[in-house]
């Protein structure tokens, strides 16, 4: 009996050491996965800076898909490396256009967090002082693709350009840094109808049915009929 019991308390210990290990592998992914976001907004304030500066053109660079911070990260170490001194700007910037979603954590967990992805994945907005020349140095770093270009010429965009992109898409932007139930979840009661703002019925107008927690079940009018259907709460956004 003895052994029998040692047994059993030696596999429960070693199932808490997995499972501790298993918790500490995905708190370390998120932690930088949080380092990465941080110094993404730190070098894009940065380049934001120089937008309106006549001095830089910007370019689009290619990048490989779900690596864009990495990229990010070694471009700007890149330019901090090949500065210039004298001329008191830096030779380059780079810039990462994030779009910042609510998402759980992780499988385990119910809870949501924001998280922020590259509004355009695979792709960076690079810019060069027109006086400089740096092409052949910066495409041999291995996490530059190319460069989108037309007739082998890199294709340029005015900083102002770039500006008028970020800001028409601003304001969907600042819509999803709202938290799931922010006021325009919270409002929402059983018969009103909501805007579907997310997710595969996207775009359409549903009568809400009932709610029950983070889901509600909405009546949507699709394929020549009325359909009930469970959709987050979070992908419900009040008629104005």
């Amino acid at each position: 009996m003895t052994g029998k019991k040692r047994g059993v308390r030696s596999q429960g210990n070693e199932s808490q050491k997995h499972g501790k290990l298993l918790g500490s592998a995905r708190n370390s992914a998120t932690d930088r996965r949080n380092q990465l976001e941080q110094g993404a907004r730190r070098i894009n304030r940065t380049a934001r800076q120089y937008m309106r500066d006549q001095r830089f053109i910007w370019n689009v660079l290619f990048v490989p898909p779900q690596k864009e911070y990495i990229a990010q990260k070694i471009i700007s170490q890149w330019i901090d490396q090949n500065n210039n001194c004298l001329s008191g700007h830096p030779i380059g910037c780079v810039y990462l256009p994030l779009n910042a979603r609510w998402r759980r954590e992780n499988r385990f967990t119910r809870k949501k967090k924001r998280f922020a992805y590259p509004v355009v994945p695979g792709c960076l907005f690079f810019a060069m002082q027109i006086d400089v020349n740096c092409w052949y140095e910066l495409l041999k770093l291995h996490i530059v693709l190319g460069v989108m270009s037309v007739a082998n010429k890199p294709v340029c965009i005015s900083g102002r350009d770039l500006e008028q992109f970020i800001n028409l898409n601003r304001e969907e932007i600042e819509d999803r840094l709202k938290h799931p139930f922010s006021d325009d979840t919270k409002t929402l009661v059983c018969g009103d109808q909501a805007n579907v703002v997310d997710g595969p019925f996207e775009g359409h107008l549903v009568d809400i049915k009932a709610i029950n927690g983070e889901n509600a079940k909405v009546l949507l009018k699709f394929l020549g009929g009325n359909q009930e259907v469970a959709v987050a709460m979070d992908r419900l956004k009040n008629v104005s």
